[in-house]
């Protein structure tokens, strides 16, 4: 088992990599397979053995991680919803090829983006990390990346987080969740002419006190571990967001 997530860097002018170091005991059929097979969807496995330790390489030339994306533009609901249907496109492939879920990498650092926007997952064998886990603080990582003005694709995220921490949730059910969210907000908007824009100006909005809503990003330690805490500000958000409507 791999007990840090270290990711380094490498490469030169005509590959790039990301590696992690491996106590060298791990090796099944799994890591052979993805050693001499190309998936889809899949950042490229090599390994090295370098002054006697194992190193898992993975090419990621001609991407951007998922960090790097988000530090040029904002995370919005639509892209929250193309990335979880990706996930979980690639979980059902990894299925017929026999991948164990705790292997994959759910870090903004190890997902990255080819240039056509496609998602491309580390698989590290040996990783054994509870995938929920990793999708959450996915989401919590998510929640400072997006525009506070843009309250649709706030609560998606806060939303999406707080589902995620139930322990019957998949992929499927936050996709649903996000979907049925979406609809009910769009047909909110249609009876509103003129109101359209979910924007920190926009009239509707404007009873919802904005550093409310920013307060969810700035979550403290303490705060973080009263999950309570995150399932009641949820449950306000929603009363808000009727009232509003309504």
């Amino acid at each position: 088992m791999i007990e840090n997530l270290n990711i380094d860097y490498g490469g030169d002018m005509t590959l790039r990599y990301i590696s992690f170091k491996s106590p060298g005991v791990y090796e099944d059929f799994r890591e052979k397979m993805l050693l001499h097979n190309s998936i889809g969807g899949y950042l490229k496995l090599d390994v090295v053995y370098e002054q006697g330790e194992k190193e898992y390489r993975f090419e990621v030339s001609d991407k951007k991680s998922f960090r790097e994306i988000l530090a040029e533009k904002y995370l919005d609901e639509k892209s929250l919803l193309k990335l979880l249907k990706e996930l979980e496109r690639l979980f059902i492939k990894g299925k017929s090829f026999m991948l164990e879920e705790g292997n994959y990498v759910l870090h903004p650092d190890a997902m990255y983006f080819s240039p056509e926007g496609k998602v491309h997952v580390c698989y590290l064998p040996g990783y054994e990390k509870n995938v929920q886990e990793q999708l959450c603080d996915l989401l919590e990582f998510l929640m400072n990346c997006v525009d506070v003005a843009d309250r649709r694709s706030v609560y998606a995220v806060y939303s999406t987080y707080v589902a995620a921490r139930d322990g019957s949730c998949t992929f499927r059910s936050l996709i649903n969740l996000l979907e049925s969210n979406m609809e009910s907000l769009g047909k909110m908007e249609e009876t509103l002419p003129g109101r359209s824009d979910m924007t920190e100006g926009s009239p509707v909005l404007s009873h919802v006190e904005p550093t409310g809503i920013n307060r969810l990003f700035r979550l403290g330690e303490k705060e973080k571990r009263q999950l309570g805490h995150a399932a009641l500000a949820a449950v306000f958000i929603l009363m808000v967001l009727y009232f509003i409507f309504s």
